[in-house]
């Protein structure tokens, strides 16, 4: 979307995606509580075809003609980068897997089944960067161009990005949850109890286009207020039905949550010129679903680990009490999470002069690098 709008315009469509991101993310546990309330629970997957015929649909509707947008050089099958695709997947699954595996299997941190994926999956990702440098010189279109790893701003803004992305994930997946286990709700009451979240997220992200000039402040105050939050969350009690206090909790949450998503989509297309802005927004969605990932795995290991606890004689292990003190250990995990993110915030600081530089430096490496890969092809 930013290659079809002018530049007066990016902060407005950076805030229109980062609206999308979050308010379909919260809307997602939403929409499966009604199904499984008023049908069976695989329309919850069934319902995922009209879905993606309708945005088929509508995406080849909508592209742009050719006069409304560069059109990219056409390239060979030859300088597709299948090496760099594949240890992407590789290293982001088995770091995955790894941690699904110890939430699955308890007391396993230190066992083969652990540990085995975690150290292939990281050597995958150094496998990863030095493959990625080295095709970079060999007229190959990488997924990570190296010139990007050199932006100190975009990379912040890649890092806090998929710690944000730890915290948003675990919130819309562990909340719904607690409400059914620990407050004895209904999937549709516990759906419903995400309301809150959902309308602040949609804020949230709204005020990130008023927010597009200053983009430490924004990324600053959005994990501020993820971090109290999931502070306040993370005080939550077992209890029969949901404690209206949670309602009020949500809020600051989902404040967060949809200025941090809008401001980090906003970075990533005001940081590049037009033939990196692909790329780019594609690294920051990665970052995100990859910290989510490890989130909800993580979030699954730590239920777990406190499901496996020894209880004393006079103690009956209830399921309620092991998710209700699960529930609120995940979310102080993310509120030490956000808070770390907020001190990396600092690393997207720029003064409007250093932000032109860099941007010119970045363009004309940009051009000499086109150039060198046509030079090649001819």
């Amino acid at each position: 979307m930013p290659e079809i709008v002018t530049e007066e315009k990016r902060k407005w469509i950076g805030a229109v995606v980062g609206l999308v991101v979050a308010v379909a993310g919260v809307t997602g546990p939403v929409v499966g509580g009604v199904i499984t309330k008023f049908a069976t629970w695989r329309w919850v997957f069934w319902i995922n075809g009209p879905i993606t015929a309708v945005s088929v649909a509508l995406f080849l509707l909508t592209w742009p003609a050719e006069d409304m947008v560069k059109q990219p050089i056409r390239r060979s099958w030859k300088q597709l980068d299948f090496p760099g695709s594949f240890l992407l997947i590789a290293a982001s699954v088995l770091v995955v897997f790894a941690f699904q595996q110890a939430g699955l299997r308890p007391n396993s941190w230190c066992k083969a089944l652990f540990l085995a994926p975690l150290l292939v999956g990281c050597f995958c990702w150094c496998a990863l960067f030095a493959w990625e440098v080295f095709a970079s010189s060999h007229s190959i279109s990488v997924i990570l161009p190296p010139r990007l790893l050199k932006r100190r701003v975009y990379m912040t803004t890649v890092v806090v990005t998929m710690l944000t992305g730890f915290v948003n994930f675990i919130a819309i997946y562990s909340l719904p949850l607690h409400f059914q286990v620990a407050n004895e709700t209904s999937s549709l009451i516990a759906g419903a109890a995400l309301l809150p979240l959902l309308v602040s997220a949609a804020i949230g992200s709204m005020l990130g286009g008023l927010t597009a000039k200053y983009p430490f402040p924004a990324l600053a105050i959005a994990n501020g207020m993820m971090a109290l939050g999931s502070g306040l969350l993370s005080t939550l009690t077992q209890h029969h039905g949901v404690q209206t206090k949670t309602y009020g909790f949500e809020v600051p949450l989902g404040l967060g949550m949809g200025l941090s998503i809008s401001t980090s989509t906003l970075l990533a297309a005001t940081q590049f010129q037009s033939v990196d802005l692909a790329v780019a927004q594609g690294v920051v969605a990665q970052a995100r679903v990859l910290g989510g990932s490890i989130g909800i795995a993580a979030s699954s290991a730590m239920v777990g680990s406190m499901g496996t606890k020894p209880a004393r004689l006079s103690q009956v292990l209830d399921e309620r009490v092991v998710d209700a003190k699960a529930f609120s250990k995940t979310m102080w995990v993310c509120a030490v999470v956000a808070c770390i993110s907020v001190v990396l915030s600092a690393g997207t600081y720029q003064k409007r002069a250093e932000q032109t530089t860099e941007l010119d430096s970045q363009t004309e490496i940009t051009e000499q690098e086109h150039v060198m890969v046509v030079d090649k092809e001819v």
